[in-house]
């Protein structure tokens, strides 16, 4: 699981690092248009903005730790929030540790 975590969190990283560059007028575009902007409103109203900060890390950490595929957690992280490199580092090969492991318990 230890190795697999170090695997997992290498692609993890080529992965951000090419979201990031590849994507992030793609991701500023989407951040101005109508329904992310209501839905955004809405939800900073509901519950603040520092718990919205949250709930994106918490679902971008549960889909990289489960057996989805780590790309839409990966692309949470490097579009929709600002995280450096040393964090994305510590999230992924926690979480990817620690579902390798869970998923080998279970086996």
């Amino acid at each position: 699981a230890f190795l697999g975590g170090f695997g997992a969190l290498f692609i993890d990283l080529l992965i951000y690092k090419i979201t990031k560059v590849s994507f992030k007028d793609e991701f500023q575009e989407l951040e101005r248009t109508k329904p992310i902007k209501s839905i955004e409103r809405i939800v900073k109203h509901s519950v603040g903005k520092r718990i919205l900060k949250y709930l994106k890390y918490l679902l971008a950490i549960i889909i990289i730790a489960s057996p989805l595929p780590d790309e839409a957690g990966i692309t949470i992280l490097a579009g929709f929030s600002k995280i450096s490199v040393m964090e994305l580092v510590i999230i992924s090969y926690l979480c990817n540790t620690l579902g390798i492991f869970v998923i080998l318990l279970i086996a």
